[in-house]
């Protein structure tokens, strides 16, 4: 598979508090790639430097084999989407016009037909055509995540990051957009990158698992390679069990070490 994101020893701090501490990662497309780990060991801000938000202090980033910093805004938005963890847009836009922002970057004349045809597919595809006419205010948070999640797919992005999309979201919508990401993977090619707290459906619905502690990547790999006893021990200081069930891995956490 080609390569899509190349990471060489990344660091980044916030002041005198490093939060990133040498990073290195090579990602190709075509599969889903969880972030996990303890909360405070650099997940989303690994997420934000991925997207451009926030500017490494030391490294690079080759996207497609292009420096991230080499990309016009614009030649960005065509490459990759991003979906942060949490969106208070309350703005007076319908929910059809807050996705079809998302086509921004490939309109030249206009909003074309295409254009309004990626919309309405996304829009669907997402279970959002009853809200189609409804305004960002009148939306739960829930809701607002999932047009946030609708307006990054109608960019058509090689890579997608998503940082916790699935925080606002019930049991059943959390299983239908992580199932949305697999299939956009398989049938795209598309590099999907998710920051993620439940072990189990980060196991369940990635291919490969990259697991943080402290600014560091602790281990990377298939799921069942990553989410040992051991790694789940040394990371987040609890004895667990862990089991192969039926839909993947199972985590039972024991009590604190």
């Amino acid at each position: 598979m080609k390569t899509a994101l190349d990471i060489e020893n990344l660091f980044f701090g916030y002041g005198s508090t490093g939060i990133l501490r040498g990073i290195s990662l090579q990602l190709a497309q075509s599969q889903v790639v969880s972030i996990v780990g303890p909360n405070g060991s650099g997940k989303s801000t690994l997420l934000k430097c991925l997207a451009r938000i926030v500017k490494p202090e030391q490294g690079e980033i080759r996207l497609f084999g292009k420096s991230l910093n080499a990309y016009s805004g614009g030649e960005l938005a065509k490459k990759q989407g991003y979906v942060p963890q949490s969106t208070s847009e309350t703005f007076p836009l319908s929910v059809t016009d807050a996705v079809l922002i998302g086509r921004k970057p490939h309109m030249k004349w206009g909003v074309s037909d295409r254009d309004l045809a990626i919309v309405g597919h996304v829009i669907s595809f997402l279970g959002l055509e009853p809200l189609r006419h409804n305004y960002l205010n009148e939306l739960s948070g829930g809701q607002r995540q999932k047009v946030a999640i609708a307006r990054a797919l109608a960019q058509e992005p090689e890579v997608l990051m998503l940082d916790e999309p699935t925080s606002a979201l019930d049991i059943r919508h959390q299983l239908e957009v992580l199932e949305l990401l697999k299939d956009l993977s398989r049938k795209s090619g598309s590099l999907v990158i998710l920051v993620l707290h439940d072990l189990e459906l980060a196991a369940r619905y990635s291919d490969q698992l990259i697991l943080m502690r402290q600014g560091v990547v602790h281990a990377m790999g298939k799921p069942e390679e990553v989410l040992t006893a051991d790694h789940v021990k040394e990371v987040y200081g609890v004895e667990a069990e862990i089991t192969e069930g039926r839909l993947g891995l199972q985590i039972l956490a024991l009590h604190p070490v």
